[in-house]
């Protein structure tokens, strides 16, 4: 029997697999913190309205501003 073929040298799939989980591990972190804040921010808006009757103006806007974040970060 013949030996095996030496093995090609990385492809540009493999190149490309190497740099998502670079920069998916990098993102990790940042998109825990927009998530958690986010889901902070929604249920202090949620509260203060329907329990102190008292609604947070800015806790919306926040929100949207995080989501578009987490958007872009997620694409």
């Amino acid at each position: 029997m013949a030996a095996a073929p030496p093995a090609p040298p990385p492809s540009v799939a493999a190149l490309a697999r190497q740099t998502e989980i670079v920069i998916a591990r990098i993102l990790e972190v940042p998109v825990a913190i927009l998530v958690s804040a986010e889901i902070l921010i929604l249920f202090s808006g949620v509260l203060a309205r329907y329990v102190f009757h008292q609604p947070l103006v800015w806790s919306d806007e926040l929100a949207s501003m995080l989501f578009l974040w987490l958007a872009m970060l997620g694409s």
